[in-house]
């Protein structure tokens, strides 16, 4: 008896009290150094600290929240149970919420804290967090890395994400110096971003100057074709994208309106009409075709057949299988002046003015005819995704369309154009700024932030944002979209 007693004081011993490896519930491991987040620094921020596993999955393995203070270096600290973190696995620091008592970064505590609405995060490996010690640091600079991400980080940021350490170690007020060209420039745009939520990031790189306001552009390897109404063309080298290079203007027609960029050819919509440019050779643009419809607006490719809306309410429908020689297979009334066109599966959609949105069934591309207006009081833009339809009715705001049903209307008074791109949808206000609609749930639109740029009167996506403004020129942006 006195043996079994002995046996079984010794098994709980040993396996009694052992920690079950797969318990949910972390024990924190008594070994800690302190952390540092914030823009400047953050008080009151609560931290959540995820293991990532191979499979992309996560699990909360800690909860803090940061530091309040009378003096700017006891503000925004937290703890690490640093001999919890393993060397070779992947943690994600997310810092939410708080109050930032340095919002300018000049390392002196503010009179008044400035509330933080976003969040700032760091990926990193756990011997990088090890080898900081107490100078590990989730800052604005640690989620540009995590936006953005090494693998895809361009010239502009390679510098700046090059060594783990500097980024991760990064201190707002100590280590400015450390800073790339481009972050350094757009530094107080990056954190009055993050602070109010704002989605995407937009860092300047650059600008193009336009002798009139930009009213279309396509970019084609590294040159740019901007259309400037009266001045016509600009062809602009963007090789080096931050000092673009004009190489001249075409002008071709009185008046360029919109151009449409398929291979390397470039469909150019002008006071007479259309024309055709071969631009296999981008730096020596070559005209290969005219054809004479009228004032055109723009005009829009499905396979080997082009859709173009003209000044006199006309809708044409041409066979391009022969790029030299166009034939027009068709053409259609609208009741007023298009604005915009966009093409979802065998549906044209036709922004008709004050005469609302024409749908017309392409299922005979050319003989296009329209079966459908949706009663939107001035439907000046339209887009297409996934088979939902986007329009703005300039008066009221974006009205969401299933099925060729109107299923949804946003009140955002004052859009100009709408665009799509990353599941947002960009709506460009007469005022300049751009409202941002997060689109997760493509029929229900979710508004996400507002862009202040007091320019804007028309972008294009491509590797960078352009934007153009209201009196003239092009401003470049690197775009940042939050993954999450």
């Amino acid at each position: 008896m006195k043996k079994a007693f002995t046996l079984f004081l010794l098994v709980f011993v040993l396996f009694g009290c052992s920690k079950n490896p797969d318990s949910k519930k972390e024990i924190k491991s008594k070994e800690k150094i302190e952390a540092a987040a914030g823009f400047g620094r953050l008080a009151d921020a609560s931290v959540f600290i995820y293991k990532i596993y191979p499979n992309s999955k996560r699990k909360l393995i800690f909860k803090e929240k940061t530091s309040n203070g009378k003096i700017l270096s006891k503000i925004g600290l937290f703890d690490i149970y640093i001999d919890s973190l393993e060397d070779n696995s992947t943690y994600l620091f997310v810092v939410k919420g708080g109050k930032d008592w340095d919002i300018n970064n000049d390392g002196k505590k503010d009179k008044l804290p400035t509330k933080n609405l976003g969040k700032i995060r760091a990926l990193v490996k756990g011997d990088i967090v090890r080898t900081l010690k107490g100078k590990f640091r989730v800052s604005y600079l640690s989620e540009l890395v995590y936006r953005y991400g090494n693998k895809r980080a361009n010239k502009f940021l390679k510098q700046q994400f090059s060594n783990p350490l500097n980024v991760f170690g990064f201190d707002a007020a100590e280590n400015e110096n450390k800073l790339s060209k481009i972050v350094l420039e757009n530094k107080q745009s990056i954190i009055d971003s993050l602070a109010k939520n704002k989605n995407p990031i937009l860092l300047k790189i650059g600008s193009i100057d336009t002798e009139n306001p930009a009213g279309s552009m396509a970019v084609f390897k590294n040159y740019a074709y901007i259309a400037e109404y009266s001045a016509g063309i600009q062809v602009v080298d963007l090789y080096n994208i931050s000092t673009p290079k004009s190489l001249g203007y075409m002008r071709a027609a009185d008046y360029v309106s919109s151009l449409y960029l398929k291979g390397h050819f470039l469909y150019v919509s002008d006071s007479n009409g259309l024309a055709v440019l071969d631009i296999s050779k981008p730096d020596d643009p070559r005209s290969i075709l005219r054809v004479d419809l009228g004032g055109l607006r723009m005009s829009l490719i499905k396979g080997d057949t082009l859709f173009a809306a003209n000044s006199w309410s006309r809708f044409f429908a041409l066979d391009i299988t022969d790029k030299t020689k166009p034939i027009v297979t068709s053409f259609l009334e609208t009741s007023r002046v298009a604005q915009d066109m966009c093409i979802d599966k065998n549906r044209i959609y036709i922004a008709d003015d004050g005469a609302g949105l024409k749908i017309a069934g392409i299922n005979k591309p050319k003989k296009p005819k329209i079966f459908k207006t949706l009663n939107i009081k001035y439907a000046n833009s339209v887009c297409c995704r996934d088979g939902y339809i986007y329009a703005a009715d300039k008066n009221s705001g974006i009205v969401v369309i299933d099925s060729d049903k109107i299923i949804k209307k946003i009140k955002d008074i004052g859009i100009e154009k709408l665009y799509l791109r990353n599941k947002r949808l960009f709506a460009l206000k007469n005022d300049g700024s751009i409202d941002v609609f997060y689109l997760k749930n493509g029929k229900n639109p979710k508004f996400q932030s507002t862009i202040t740029t007091n320019c804007a009167f028309g972008m294009l996506f491509d590797k960078y944002l352009y934007i153009f403004c209201k009196n003239r020129g092009v401003s470049i942006y690197l775009p940042l979209f939050d993954k999450e």
